[in-house]
């Protein structure tokens, strides 16, 4: 369907099958105005691409200014060789969507790409869309990907399954910027669940067996700047044992998420990323102080699995809630293990009898050192 000025074209109920190039093509003449539109409703689109060239798609908007589809369902094809070959192409729109796909077997099941081959035309910029409510199965790379950095995309619904099937994809990959939301990534294959390279807050999502174990790859792997708080993480059949992953030079926030038993790391820092402020509850699968192979702020907490809650204060981690230790205290030194696990900064001493008890010598990682003008004082010492 060739556009020109101020039309608006509509494929509905349209079947397609055993096409050389594209299933169904929305295209805008490079010369056209910005003003015209595209919907495609139930429509279908099997065995295209045959032809085995580049960039070919199912359903395939091409420089459209808005671009819809709705419930487009089909490309169930196996011999497609290009990431750019999806069931659903947004290729240079300016404004897309789509909700209720239903697509299988497929290299890519959703994408979202910035070409820019209409040289000094207005329809090489992508500047918002939203991928809605629908379903991905059995894809060779990609379930759901935005390959537009810096754009607005927010994915809201999705339900992938079986993705990444030849490695170096996703469930759901984004490089815009937006909210990933309420989405079930089920089963990848040497690929991350969910990845985001972009500004994201990616919460309320679930995730079974999204990951890969012995290979870092993480069920969500957070590049760019991104939020994740409040998924749901199964690792049932032991293939993903990583949570989530700061990756990169990514800064990253994480909050509270839910963990199976099965999830042996909650959170992994590359080195040279960035835990950020702003991260709350990170759970640790160990008991003590947290470690991170990359840079973590101030402000950050982690919990271990005693439920000792730690902050990040002066480029060190504490407890945010001190120690507490019941001792006797002599006339003579006394040594008391106060079992945090670094050298605390701040000691506070409670008297219970009738005595003065001091720091008699500095504390070290491993004990206090108090002497009491009394013998046998009772006292309490905090410490963090």
């Amino acid at each position: 369907v060739s556009q020109s000025r101020y039309l608006v074209s509509v494929a509905q109920d349209v079947k397609t099958e055993h096409q050389g190039r594209d299933g169904i093509l929305f295209y805008t003449d490079p010369t056209g105005t910005t003003t015209t539109d595209a919907v495609s409703i139930n429509c279908k689109a099997t065995r295209f691409a045959l032809n085995g060239e580049s960039g070919r798609a199912g359903i395939h908007f091409y420089g459209v200014r808005r671009a819809k589809a709705i419930a487009p369902t089909g490309a169930d094809d196996n011999n497609q060789q290009y990431d750019d070959t999806a069931a659903v192409r947004f290729r240079d729109c300016e404004d897309y969507y789509t909700d209720g796909y239903d697509v299988e077997n497929v290299r890519v099941g959703v994408l979202v790409n910035e070409v820019g081959d209409y040289a000094g035309s207005p329809h090489n910029i992508v500047v918002r869309g939203a991928i809605g409510a629908g379903n991905v199965k059995d894809t060779k790379k990609f379930g759901i990907n935005v390959a537009t950095l810096n754009r607005i995309c927010n994915i809201i619904g999705a339900v992938v399954t079986n993705s990444g099937q030849l490695g170096s994809g996703a469930g759901i990959y984004t490089a815009a910027n937006g909210n990933i939301s309420g989405c079930t990534v089920d089963g990848t294959t040497l690929s991350s669940g969910i990845y985001t390279a972009g500004k994201n807050t990616v919460t309320g999502n679930t995730l079974r067996n999204a990951g890969r174990s012995g290979t870092n790859i993480a069920q969500i792997t957070a590049g760019g700047e991104t939020v994740v708080s409040g998924n749901s993480f199964e690792n049932s059949d032991g293939t993903s044992d990583i949570a989530v992953r700061v990756f990169g030079s990514g800064k990253s926030a994480v909050g509270a998420n839910n963990y199976d038993a099965n999830t042996t790391q909650m959170v992994i820092v590359d080195a040279s990323a960035t835990l950020k402020q702003g991260s709350s509850l990170v759970k640790m699968k160990f008991a003590g102080i947290p470690t991170f192979a990359g840079a973590v702020e101030n402000g950050v907490q982690a919990i271990d699995t005693n439920n000792v809650v730690y902050i990040r204060e002066g480029g060190a981690w504490k407890r945010q809630v001190p120690k507490v230790i019941s001792a006797t205290v002599g006339t003579t030194q006394t040594t008391i293990a106060h079992g945090i696990g670094y050298k605390p900064t701040e000691i506070g001493i409670l008297v219970k009898s009738n005595a003065n008890v001091w720091q008699s010598a500095e504390a070290d990682t491993t004990n206090i050192y108090l002497t009491s003008s009394v013998a046998g004082a009772n006292i309490n010492v905090s410490c963090r």
